[in-house]
């Protein structure tokens, strides 16, 4: 069985460094909306990038 994520980058207006979310779902909302209740509301946001589809494998047993 295997289970996929998503990696994304969310820069910010005033920093240089990116925050970088996880999600379960291929969504920008689930991204932005987990981000909002990490780090706040009140943050602006310059970009939103998905960086990475991750695909995790279960070992056979």
């Amino acid at each position: 069985m295997k289970k996929k994520s998503w990696e994304w980058e969310v820069k910010l207006v005033t920093e240089s460094d990116p925050y970088i979310i996880h999600t379960d779902e291929d969504s920008a909302l689930v991204a932005m909306e987990n981000f909002e209740g990490a780090w706040g509301r009140n943050l602006s946001v310059y970009s939103l990038r998905k960086t990475a589809e991750i695909i995790r494998f279960d070992e056979a047993k």
